[in-house]
Formats: structure tokens, C-alpha cells, sequence
């Protein structure tokens, strides 16, 4: 489905990155998959609501829960 950043990478922000929601897949559905296997991920607000999704890239994040998350965002947008 080819989930895109919403901005370029030289002006990520440290705490929070933004994706593109695709066309035709629902916020809730991916919030409540990725929240039953242990993720949180918050949505957008304002003009894009319920066109992208966020997930904050700060803390403790091991190599595995990375790798876990990745694989459930794949298995979601196939």
C-alpha cells in the first residue's frame, strides 16, 4: 500500500514522526491492531484527521520491538 513519511527526513522532528495514512485504510483499525499487541499510536488532529498516523520514536526502543512493530505495519498494509 506504500506508506509515505508526511514530510521530508531532513525535517523529522526527534520525539514524533508522521506517516500518510494510504487511501481506503481506516486509523481505528490500525490503532486498535497495533494497541492489542502493545503499541500506542496517536492520530492526526485538525486537517489530518484520519490522514496520517503518529508514532513517537523517543525512549527505550529495543532492536526487537522495533522489528515487531515494523512487521505488524506490514502485515497490515499488505
Amino acid at each position: 500500500a506504500g506508506v509515505k513519511t508526511l514530510i521530508e527526513r531532513n525535517a523529522f522532528s526527534s520525539y514524533l514522526t508522521s506517516f500518510l495514512l494510504p487511501e481506503g485504510r481506516d486509523y481505528d483499525a490500525l490503532h486498535d491492531k497495533l494497541k492489542a499487541e502493545g503499541y500506542t499510536i496517536y492520530a492526526g488532529q485538525g486537517n489530518f484527521s484520519g490522514k496520517i498516523f503518529r508514532i513517537a520514536v523517543m525512549g527505550d526502543i529495543r532492536p526487537d520491538e522495533m522489528n515487531k512493530l515494523l512487521q505488524l505495519l506490514k502485515d497490515f498494509f499488505k
